[in-house]
């Protein structure tokens, strides 16, 4: 019989096993929240050259010095630019103006810039009533990015700003960690996929796979539904085999057959498959059965029960820390929240999840209070939670006002 392990100890199993997967070259149109392999440069200078911020004059700061209400300084227009346009060179710029718009290169020799609304225009004549500092409105070149100045290092993920900021420094493909493969299965001949089918005495409908479609999607995971098996290990066996051979995983998720039952058979599968067993049964609730296994392909497999809550429990607490790392991102640290209320854990060794909503308050700070309905069948109490609550080791009260750990429902990994 497999000895069952503490929560730190799976994860120390975890982060041991689980090895940063290749990276790839992609088009940049396509690397929205995918994870940087290693770090990016910018290709360019940018601004590629000084240009003004406004639609305006430019002049020499100098020749404007003296410049007042009672005293405008009036100078000849010598020319303009547009956006897009190369860089004037005038020859002779003293004591004149220069007329500009957003955008364009600044012309050599003039050093700010007069809004429009700042001046008065009369033909080829301006007159200006107030002093300027160098540099006034003026975009310095460089002043974004330096050519070979790193922005974005390794183990981010693409954002939409920073698409804007590889696109603007000349970058058309980015190199990241190749997109993790997950494959997983309902087991349970409980279970009714269709919701256009009725129920019979004894069925309930497949809540989980929809749940791990989504969830891991909103994670930047490739999810493959291998669809929902019978209690039958050949017909699991048959299924497995099939869909790993067609989608090659990363790692295989299961729901159910993980328990001590006549019909959890996922570790028979395992064993007959000639897998290892890494840990099973974790000192956890909701969740104690929990699977963490290896397959013969150097394909990791997790055995989730099939309670939703120890579904989702076992996603977000031992699966999405797998994931982060297969990845390269740092691992995610849990927040501190104020309890309202008190609770009360009645195995000080073991670590329990609590589904709760964490709100701030008139001072800024987090509060969390727990939910109702924390059996690990009922659904309902997840759609008014925010967050989970973690009751870590070592305690068994916890009063009104105390500082506890807890984390969001799912780790969507958008930073």
């Amino acid at each position: 019989m497999a000895t069952m392990i503490s929560f730190s100890e799976a994860q120390r199993l975890l982060q041991q096993h689980a090895e940063r997967l290749v990276s790839e070259s992609v088009p940049v149109a396509s690397a929205l929240y995918r994870v940087l392999a290693e770090p990016v440069l910018a290709q360019e200078t940018i601004p590629p050259f000084a240009n003004s911020a406004m639609d305006g004059f430019a002049v020499r700061h100098q020749d404007v010095q003296s410049a007042s209400n009672t005293a405008p300084i009036r100078l000849r227009i010598a020319g303009s630019s547009a956006a897009g346009e190369a860089p004037a060179k005038p020859t002779s710029i003293e004591k004149t103006a220069w007329r500009i718009m957003t955008g364009a290169a600044v012309p050599a020799g003039y050093d700010a810039i007069y809004p429009i609304e700042n001046v008065s225009v009369d033909g080829e004549l301006i007159s200006i009533d107030s002093a300027c500092e160098a540099g006034a409105h003026i975009r310095k070149a460089g002043e974004d990015f330096a050519k070979g100045e790193t922005f974005a290092k390794a183990g981010r993920r693409v954002t939409p700003a920073m698409i804007a900021a590889l696109a603007s420094t000349g970058i058309d493909t980015v190199n990241v960690v190749e997109q993790p493969r997950v494959l997983h299965f309902a087991t349970g001949s409980e279970l009714v996929e269709s919701a256009q089918t009725p129920l019979q005495p004894g069925q309930i409908r497949n809540s989980n796979s929809p749940f791990l479609q989504a969830a891991l999607a909103s994670m930047q995971v490739r999810a493959i539904y291998g669809g929902q098996v019978r209690d039958e290990p050949n017909e699991f066996i048959t299924a497995l085999q099939s869909a790993m051979a067609m989608h090659k995983p990363h790692i295989v998720l299961t729901t159910g057959a993980v328990s001590a039952g006549d019909f959890d058979f996922i570790p028979r599968v395992i064993a007959e498959l000639g897998g290892e067993i890494i840990f099973h049964k974790c000192t956890i609730k909701p969740g104690k059965p929990i699977l963490f296994a290896r397959l013969p392909s150097n394909v990791f497999f997790f055995g989730l029960p099939g309670n939703p809550v120890s579904t989702a429990v076992g996603l977000r607490f031992f699966v999405t820390p797998f994931l982060r790392r297969l990845q390269g991102l740092p691992e995610a640290n849990l927040a501190t929240a104020v309890l309202r209320g008190y609770l009360h854990k009645p195995k000080a060794d073991w670590r329990f999840f609590l589904k709760a909503h964490s709100e701030s308050d008139d001072s800024g700070r987090t509060i969390i209070e727990v939910q109702g309905g924390q059996e690990s069948h009922k659904i309902k109490p997840l759609i008014d939670s925010n967050a989970w609550l973690v009751l870590d080791e070592g305690r068994t009260h916890f009063a009104n006002g105390d500082l506890v750990h807890y984390c969001s429902l799912l780790d969507a990994g958008m930073e």
